[in-house]
């Protein structure tokens, strides 16, 4: 399928879903990300004041939201024109200046070079062409720049064995990242650091919240967490990696 007519099915897809809230069903998966959304939002943290930062992938749950209101100015782009109008119908009800929004295909971005300090994207990388990405993320970043961005592994037979069995609930042309597509970024960055995370606690992510299970997913999310955090490909069969790119070459 041409480019075009990827990005065509991108925007068709998340028109709708934003429209409709087609994953309400797999909320309860993702209610014991606790571990991989903190570790996301302590480098998002690292942003300042006076810093300017992209975000790739916008929508009411923007990250934009929580830096604008420390003074960062922040740029969302999406394909999707109902994700930007839901963004920045949002920004303007916080009465947030600092961030705004725009329909872009983050492949081609239309930014000149060194325009921001940082790039920020939740699952929005894995939807993409990474090497388009990864050339137009270190482009439009500034010497000094970094990336930072949560999105789902594609090593787990298990994970992807449920997906092929749920295709109703993305598009056909996301691809969950893999080790090669971490190694393609470093064409593009110096330094590129992936922590893994949800091995077994994807299991138990479901019953999170409910006052017996949260024990359980608590003691389960501990055994992940000492595994993950040992250099062996197991780390690679974890569910969701948070990724930082540092240096643009």
């Amino acid at each position: 399928m041409s480019v075009d007519g990827r990005i065509e099915g991108e925007r068709a897809f998340h028109d709708d879903r934003y429209r409709n809230e087609l994953r309400e069903s797999q909320d309860k998966f993702y209610e014991g990300l606790q571990d991989s959304e903190g570790r996301f939002q302590e480098f998002v943290d690292q942003f300042h004041a006076g810093d300017r930062v992209l975000e790739l992938g916008c929508g009411v749950n923007s990250r934009a939201f929580s830096l604008a209101a420390r003074g960062v100015e922040v740029v969302g782009i999406d394909v999707s024109p109902v994700a930007v109008e839901i963004a920045q119908s949002e920004a303007s009800c916080r009465g947030l200046d600092g961030a705004s929004f725009r329909e872009m295909n983050a492949e081609v971005l239309d930014f000149p070079a060194g325009s921001f300090d940082g790039v920020i994207g939740t699952a929005g990388l894995h939807h993409l062409d990474v090497v388009c990405a990864y050339r137009e993320m270190a482009r439009v970043l500034r010497p000094g720049g970094r990336a930072v961005f949560i999105e789902p592994l594609g090593h787990n037979p298990l994970i992807n064995a449920y997906r092929r069995r749920t295709p109703h609930n993305r598009t056909q042309f996301e691809h969950p990242l893999r080790c090669e597509d971490f190694t393609l970024s470093y064409s593009y960055f110096e330094n590129v650091h992936v922590e893994t995370f949800h091995l077994f606690a994807i299991v138990t992510s479901p019953i999170a919240k409910r006052p017996w299970g949260r024990p359980v997913h608590a003691a389960v999310s501990w055994v992940d967490r000492q595994l993950l955090k040992r250099p062996s490909r197991l780390r690679w069969h974890a569910w969701i990696a948070v990724v930082e790119f540092r240096g643009p070459r």
